[in-house]
């Protein structure tokens, strides 16, 4: 599920696979948001609130999960997971 509210947010998505979920929230404006899940059952969460911040999942294999949130203006998160079964999880306010 994709979610945007406010100006010039941008959001690309890339499943691959099977049983690969994702929620992406941006609330603020010029917010650019990737993610890319290549595999079976990976599971990613992007918030972003504010202006000009920039998240980029990337998943490959199974069982991944992942959560990004993001308040404020210019935070950069990434995050790349290989293999099976593993949990990343980045806040930044």
């Amino acid at each position: 599920m994709i979610s945007q509210s406010g100006t010039a947010n941008q959001a690309y998505v890339q499943q691959t696979g099977r049983n690969n979920d994702l929620t992406l929230t941006q609330t603020g404006s010029y917010n650019q948001a990737s993610a890319v899940q290549n595999g079976t059952g990976n599971s990613a969460v992007v918030a972003q609130t504010g202006a000009y911040n920039q998240a980029y999942v990337n998943q490959y294999g199974t069982g991944n999960q992942a959560s990004v949130q993001q308040a404020g203006f210019n935070g950069t998160a990434t995050v790349t997971q290989y293999g099976n079964n593993s949990t990343a999880s980045v806040k930044q306010w």
